[in-house]
């Protein structure tokens, strides 16, 4: 009977220390031990997203596609390409090209873009990437009827060659820069086919945002001295002291996120905006070249032949700031009498209103009156008030009466007879009442 509870109880400890491993331990848990103060586990199964603001990044209704070549756009484009737009450059280069592929996708679905972009490279770098010896294979095959390049993003560094080693913005590091550039650009003309190059954009690192102004004019230089059309994109986004800025007013008028986290690249609304610079002069080339007109960009190239202009900023702008300046205090235009009006007589000028209007000399006051504010001396008499001289046409009323006492007996009464009828006048003392009031009516 010993035996036989010993075997049981050791039987009971085995599947106890068996029976957890056939469950998860938060199973095992809830099924032999109770918790009063543990809560119940939470039904949902996928992990919660974290908290904030989710945005969608493209707006509905904008997905563009680029290609890598002409040949592969014909082949997947449902809508036949009558126009092709080839960008060429670095990693900026290719979010410009995506841009440029949401914005032409719903409304210009004829337009296929070419991207001809490789990451990190640039002009400086040749051992890495030859931009000068590898565009002209790139091109050569190539259905291109405009061509866009962006690039200089990453050419903030030493510049190396056979003399040695020439730091960024030297002499020598701008001669050699200006040369590669140059010949680039010949090659892109060389396609027969407009060619736009796009400025470089505001940087978060402080070194890249000092340099960008630097690189922008040389690029603006160059695509001029050629023919080319340079765009500017600073002013898209940065702020108003030309700063870098994260967020700003996308296309579709909402505050967006328009650059990554690297403070580099443009998120897919930035991207968008920096194509609609170019967007714009694309449209306008398409327009003017189906009506068979030449093309004028917004901002047209100088004559290949001209003079290379001074350096400028990038930040100044293409338009005066202000007009010409106009006197105001001369006519515009020629002066002299007016169709078919007479001289004007010449009237004469009151004096005393000339020496007001004209001299503007004011009458002195008359001492005493109330215009009178000249101070007096301390002690002085007042002045005499001068009294009030009657019209000179005016007529009297009445003639002069005679002291009663002097008059005849039957003058004084038609005297009197004559008061009387006069309304207004005073009579004189001898024909006055005086009334009396008594005391007890008297106010007190």
């Amino acid at each position: 009977m010993v035996t036989a509870m010993k075997r049981s109880l050791l039987f009971l400890l085995v599947a106890m220390a068996l029976t957890p491993l056939a469950f998860s331990p938060a199973q095992a848990q809830d099924r032999f031990f109770f918790d009063p103060f543990r809560r119940a586990p939470s039904q949902n199964l996928w992990p919660r997203e974290a908290p904030g603001r989710a945005e969608p990044e493209v707006p509905a209704g904008e997905s563009g596609v680029t290609h890598t070549s002409a040949e592969q756009a014909d082949a997947q484009r449902a809508t036949p390409a009558t126009e092709y737009i080839v960008v060429v450059g670095d990693t900026l280069a290719d979010n410009l090209a995506q841009g440029l592929a949401d914005g032409f996708a719903a409304d210009h679905p004829e337009v296929a873009i070419i991207r001809k972009t490789r990451a990190s490279s640039g002009l400086v770098r040749n051992d890495f990437y030859d931009w000068p010896g590898q565009i002209t294979g790139l091109l050569e095959k190539e259905k291109a009827t405009a061509i866009a390049l962006m690039i200089g993003a990453n050419d903030q560094q030493a510049l190396r060659d056979a003399d040695g080693v020439h730091e960024l913005r030297s002499d020598r590091w701008r001669e050699i820069y200006v040369k590669r550039l140059d010949e680039m650009l010949a090659k892109l003309g060389q396609k027969g086919v407009p060619v736009f190059v796009v400025g470089l954009p505001s940087m978060q690192n402080a070194r890249l945002q000092a340099n960008m102004p630097y690189m922008n004019e040389i690029l603006r230089q160059r695509a001029q001295n050629i023919g080319a059309y340079f765009i500017d994109s600073w002013e898209a986004f940065a702020d108003d002291g030309g700063g870098f800025i994260f967020t700003g007013p996308a296309l579709d008028g909402q505050t967006r996120r328009l650059r990554l986290g690297d403070g580099v690249h443009f998120s897919r609304p930035g991207a968008r905006k920096l194509a609609h610079y170019l967007e714009r002069d694309l449209l306008r080339l398409f327009e003017q070249r189906a009506a068979g007109r030449p093309f004028v960009p917004t901002t047209s190239a100088p004559d290949p032949g001209a003079a290379v202009p001074s350096p400028v900023s990038p930040l100044t702008p293409i338009r005066p700031v202000a007009g010409p300046v106009l006197p105001l205090t001369q006519p515009s235009g020629p002066v002299g009498q007016l169709a078919g009006g007479a001289k004007p007589a010449n009237l004469p000028i009151d004096p005393a209103a000339a020496k007001i209007l004209v001299d503007g000399k004011f009458p002195e006051a008359v001492p005493g009156r109330a215009d009178d504010f000249r101070w007096q001396a301390v002690g002085a008499p007042l002045p005499a008030m001068q009294a009030a001289q009657p019209p000179q046409n005016s007529q009297a009323l009445m003639p002069p009466l005679a002291p009663a006492s002097l008059m005849p007996l039957s003058e004084r009464d038609a005297s009197a007879q004559k008061a009387k009828q006069a309304p207004g006048l005073m009579r004189p003392p001898s024909q006055q009442k005086v009334i009396t009031i008594p005391e007890q009516n008297r106010l007190r």
